[in-house]
């Protein structure tokens, strides 16, 4: 099943079986990871931090991760870097600080967990946020959409709650397009080319294609202009402007163009 009524399945199980659904997750969460392993793009993310509340480089960040990576990273700088995870309602930030929203839900590695760390994971949660706008993590998304400018990492903007707090933001500040980034990676080439060509070598397509005289390298071409245009417009619906990447690995530096042209 897709992973939303999978989460649910297992959700159940183990509520049924008297189990910590949230300590079984942050097991099989942390059972491969090396924390200490160098990553380009959160090393970048870490320079955007450093300075909260003293340069405009960063308001705040929010993630659907329920890991403790990005905060694990933060206190092995060896700086003191002020921050606050937040997942919860109730948790005040203090001035200066920044904020880390887990809007999904925080499982910690080495914190106790209580109901204060229940994560969105299966379809009966997802149900529960989206019908509850005024719910803290909604609130946050919405005041942040709204407010700020934001750079989405890593993320597919298909998620149909983000798309509905995009579609509220947008319309509670004017439908002022534009004022977000996502970075996007193109479609790789080749892949399509062979997909195309399994295709296009079946006898009935083949002779439609022969007959049509459709160039193959026109044809990819315009495949790949087609998904990026619907892409572009599906994004900039929201408000947000695509930033086309050939690579994932092309992300760290462009944010680091962007941290120095704002700092």
């Amino acid at each position: 099943p897709n992973p939303l009524i999978a989460g649910r399945y297992l959700q159940d199980y183990f509520e049924n079986n008297d189990s910590s659904f949230e300590s079984m997750v942050r097991d099989v969460l942390y059972s491969t990871i090396d924390k200490d392993r160098d990553s380009e793009l959160l090393s970048e993310i870490i320079k955007i931090c450093v300075a909260p509340g003293k340069s405009p480089n960063l308001d705040s960040i929010i993630t659907y991760n329920f890991d403790d990576i990005l905060e694990y990273k933060l206190k092995k700088t060896g700086m003191e870097i002020p921050y606050k995870s937040v997942f919860g309602v109730g948790i005040e930030i203090k001035n200066g600080e920044l904020p880390i929203y887990h809007v999904h839900g925080y499982l910690p590695e080495s914190e106790k967990l209580n109901d204060s760390h229940k994560i969105t994971f299966g379809e009966n949660n997802y149900h529960q946020q989206y019908s509850d706008i005024y719910s803290w993590n909604n609130i946050v998304q919405i005041n942040k959409f709204r407010e700020n400018t934001c750079v989405f990492i890593g993320s597919s903007l298909t998620d149909p709650n983000i798309r509905r707090l995009l579609d509220i933001a947008l319309k509670q500040k004017g439908n002022k397009r534009k004022h977000h980034y996502i970075f996007k990676k193109k479609i790789d080439n080749k892949s399509l080319s062979d997909k195309l060509k399994k295709i296009l070598n079946t006898p009935e397509i083949l002779n439609n294609k022969n007959n049509a005289g459709l160039d193959f390298d026109e044809t990819i071409k315009l495949l790949t202009d087609i998904y990026e245009r619907f892409e572009e417009n599906d994004s900039a619906s929201f408000g947000v402007q695509t930033i086309w990447v050939n690579d994932w690995d092309e992300i760290p530096r462009v944010l680091k163009k962007m941290r120095e042209n704002v700092a």
